[in-house]
Order: structure tokens, then sequence, then C-alpha cells
């Protein structure tokens, strides 16, 4: 059957594959599962008409048991998985940085953190830097080591996602079909121009196209996003600047925190595709590294009934309070300089 008789309307079956293709079933078991064959469904795939489908949200339990989902491994393991990645952040804390970091790791192929990245080609929106200073912080990461033509793209200035930005992003997909990541830097600089008064739901529509795209693709979609800086706030994760919808439609959610001038961070992380985890970071000569075994992180948060506490947490600690800024002080100084030999070896 040639591709002209695909024109849309396409057969039932072949829509029913299609649809299940897009949420992840490898071609064989979709074609298996809807009576069509391999070179049927490739046919119809190469049609732009292809992308109007809907991806497959109502399965027979029968059918659900028998796919096959293809294997598709995080861009970052554990941390990153296909699908999108929600990073928020207090302004300059170093979240460019770590994406900077990410980019480069993902097109090398390089571990990030002591995690797994999956090489791939990168896009990345860098909104608020500019090329200048994109530059700088580039060079001062890769150095002569340099990333080769095509492996990461840097535009430093998108349309709203509703107004041409999602059009934008999917060009470039389809002419580099090996960028498995696209970073956007920051949501505030693409967020649709919505009207109404559910906050709820113009969050959540602000994330939504970008699921979409992400399941159609099997890719990962990284989104910055600034965190509110509330003092009556106790769980880390509700300091995502905006109301939960926009935790709500991603997989993967991290609070990356810094108290200004230290070198601890800690990044926080939730969601559906990855397990709840808190990681000690060290922020050494401007960029990101793991912590030395035994220094804690310190997060920046502020206990309701002890207004001043901090939360401290790390590889060995459990998650607790303690009010005695003091004490803080002087357990942050006693890691730190104990910590110092290692980092100058």
């Amino acid at each position: 059957m040639s591709a002209e008789q695909y024109a849309p309307p396409f057969p039932p079956n072949v829509m029913a594959a299609l649809g299940q293709v897009f949420v992840g079933v490898t071609l064989e078991s979709a074609a298996r599962l809807n009576g069509c064959t391999i070179s049927e469904l490739n046919e119809a795939l190469a049609l732009p008409e292809a992308k109007a489908i809907e991806p497959a949200s109502e399965w027979d339990s029968v059918d659900l048991l028998e796919a096959e989902f293809r294997d598709t491994p995080d861009i970052l393991a554990g941390l990153v998985p296909v699908g999108v990645t929600l990073v928020s952040a207090a302004p300059k804390v170093g979240k460019t940085r770590w994406l900077t970091q990410l980019s480069v790791a993902a097109v090398r192929g390089t571990p990030f953190l002591d995690h797994k990245v999956t090489q791939t080609q990168v896009l990345t929106l860098a909104l608020e830097d500019g090329a200048r200073r994109y530059r700088k912080s580039l060079h001062q990461l890769v150095g002569t080591n340099r990333p080769g033509r095509g492996e990461l793209t840097i535009r430093t200035a998108s349309l709203p996602l509703n107004e041409g930005g999602i059009t934008k992003i999917e060009q470039h997909l389809d002419k580099q079909p090996a960028c498995k990541l696209v970073i956007i830097d920051v949501l505030a600089r693409v967020r649709p121009r919505g009207h109404g008064s559910d906050k709820y739901q113009l969050d959540y529509d602000a994330l939504a196209p970008l699921q979409r795209i992400a399941n159609l693709r099997q890719i990962a979609i990284v989104v910055v996003h600034h965190a509110n800086q509330r003092a009556e706030v106790t769980d880390v994760f509700e300091r995502v600047s905006g109301t939960s919808g926009l935790v709500g439609v991603v997989d993967s959610l991290m609070v990356l925190q810094r108290r200004r001038g230290d070198d601890i961070g800690i990044l926080s992380v939730s969601g559906r595709e990855v397990e709840d985890q808190t990681i000690a970071l060290a922020f050494t000569d401007g960029w990101w590294g793991p912590a030395p075994e035994g220094m804690p992180a310190e997060l920046l948060t502020e206990g309701r009934e002890n207004p001043g506490a901090v939360a401290v947490a790390g590889r060995a600690r459990r998650r607790q309070h303690r009010g005695d800024s003091q004490a803080i002080r002087q357990d942050h100084q006693h890691h730190t300089e104990a910590a110092a030999p290692a980092r100058r070896a």
C-alpha cells in the first residue's frame, strides 16, 4: 500500500497503531496489535499529517499487557528521563551553570554528578544569557575540547510557545533527529500568554504542549523556572513559583538550592519517572560537582514553628531541622576545612 493511500483519514488500524507508537510502543508491537505491517507504519509516519494523530490514551487491558514499549534510557540517569523535567531555583544560584554542564556532558556522553549520561545532540534556548555571556561560560567549561558542529545548538531568542515557539523547536528536531535533549532557560521567556482566572489551568497549559512533544518524539525537555522565596514554606517543592499545575504535568521535578556565597548546594528530586532523592553538591570555581563524602548539605528553608531553622540533608544524614544558626555555621566550617585538602588534591 503506497503512502498516497494513507492520506487522511488514515485507516483506523493504522491510526490506532500510530497512536500507540507515539506513547512509546515499538513499531513491531504496534503493528502486531493492530493488524498492519511495519512498512505501512513507516510510510504513514513519513507523512506530515501523522503529527495530528493523538497519542493513544485508551487501552484494552489485553492490548496494554501485550504491548512492548521501547527502551528509552534517561538522559541523566535517575534525574532527567524522557518527558519534561522542571528545574526550579532562585536567581543567581547557578542553575544556568548546571544546565551548561549537563549540555556538554550530553554531547560527550560523559557522566555528570556521578550519574550516567546518554549521549545525544542538544538544543539549548539560553534566553536569559545572550550569546556573549553564554560563550564565556561555555568556553570556561570546554576549553579547547569543543563540541563538534551540530552537537550543541544555542538559541538566545524564542517566540512564545503558542505563537511559533513550539513550531521552531519541532523544525529543529525534524532537521536533527539525533537531538534527544532540549533545554529551555527560562519558562517565563516562552510561556504562552494565557487568559482567564484559573491559575492552575494556565500553569498546566504552559507545559502541556512540551509534554506532548516529549512523548511523541521520546525525548527529554528540561525547563528552567524560578523559585519563590516565601519564608513560610517548609516543603522544598512548594518553593516552585506558581500553582501545582506546573508540578502536576512534569515527569521529574528538581529544586536546586545554594546559600549565596556558600560552596554547598542541594538538589532535591521528585516525580513520576524518578525516585525521590536528595543529592549533596559542591559549587567549586563556579561549577557544580558531587559533594565530598561526609560533607553536610544545608537546605535553605525556614520552618514555620522555628523561624530561621535550616533543614539539613546529605548522603549519610537523615533530614532534620536545626535552629541554632551559630552551630550550623560552625558545623559547616568544620566540614569545609576538613574537605579543603581533598579539593586541592
